[in-house]
């Protein structure tokens, strides 16, 4: 594992369709820099401007500044303090750096620290902030997403029941984003189908509405003694945001291997604002965030790869 790392931006004009609103101006990470990313995930902006990497393969945090020059790098692989292992996400709370696990939350401060392990009997799964609250996926129950209180213990849970089904409940509860929406709680997309839900004020849904249609060829093996399971997900979409003019953004999973990834760009309603667009050969993407100097950053965990983006200012805005 690396403990230090050198950062240089790779420049480029590269833009993502001829007929797209994103064009790249830097890439981080590859095969050809030289910044060791190993399926990076879960970047967060703070307020100060710096942002927080999770360098989920290496067990590590990045801490860069905004200009993506590399600030500190904290953690280490293992189940003790300071330590983490298959970590599912990282958000900021306050001066504070959760990493969660998905029995375990490891908590450092803003400067890399070590303060606490935060343990909890649940298992919590795409730790995010929906509206300044903490939000969560536990995937089990009457309700499958949930708000944390600061000691990672749930509060209040919301979204449609699970169904009773392990399979159909860990598809359609475990693997969804929240999102935040003007007409209610939150909207939840649900990444192996790609439907989304309106969730109201009340935590129940109010409509749903598919974002792509596929065939759904997800599957479970057991073994005819029933000692193994084998479970493999077709996932329909990436993690997407909403930008700052409303607009969400969305990346469809291809179904072909070596085909293209298409972005979505939606309105409220869930209407398109452009024709979806292709990603260039060999450019992926697994997360979608919005940078606060208004760019679109593209993060691919596979790829180990960060595509930072300019959007074109005559993209419609709802």
């Amino acid at each position: 594992m690396k403990t230090a790392l050198l950062l240089t931006l790779l420049l480029s004009t590269l833009s993502i369709a001829a007929d797209g609103p994103l064009s790249i101006v830097e890439t981080i990470g590859g095969d050809e820099g030289e910044v060791f990313l190993h399926n990076p995930s879960s970047l967060r902006f703070a307020t100060d401007g710096t942002l927080f990497l999770l360098n989920a393969g290496e067990c590590q945090v990045l801490h860069f500044d905004a200009d993506w020059s590399l600030l500190n790098s904290f953690g280490r692989c293992g189940g003790g303090p300071a330590e983490f292992e298959n970590a599912v996400g990282l958000v900021l709370v306050e001066d504070e750096v959760w990493v969660f696990e998905m029995a375990r939350i490891v908590v450092f401060g803003n400067d890399g620290e070590y303060r606490r392990i935060l343990k909890h009997e649940n298992t919590y799964q795409a730790p995010d902030h929906l509206d300044g609250r903490l939000s969560v996926m536990i995937g089990t129950g009457d309700q499958p997403a949930a708000f944390l209180d600061d000691k990672g213990v749930i509060v209040d849970t919301f979204g449609p029941a699970c169904p009773a089904d392990f399979f159909e409940a860990f598809k359609s509860c475990r693997n969804m984003m929240v999102l935040p929406h003007d007409e209610g709680l939150c909207l939840m997309v649900n990444l192996v189908d790609g439907s989304a839900l309106l969730i109201g004020d009340d935590g129940e849904p109010v409509w749903d509405r598919p974002l792509v249609e596929r065939v759904d060829d997800s599957v479970i093996k057991e073994s005819d003694d029933g000692a193994e399971v084998q479970m493999t997900l077709s996932f329909g979409m990436g993690r997407g945001c909403r930008d700052s003019h409303g607009r969400y953004w969305m990346a469809e999973i291809p179904v072909e291997e070596g085909a293209p990834m298409h972005i979505h760009v939606l309105d409220a309603d869930l209407a398109p604002l452009v024709a979806p667009f292709a990603l260039p050969d060999g450019v992926y993407t697994w997360e979608i965030t919005e940078s606060p100097d208004g760019r679109m950053v593209l993060v691919s965990s596979g790829e180990s790869t960060i595509y930072i983006c300019d959007v074109d200012p005559a993209l419609p805005v709802p």
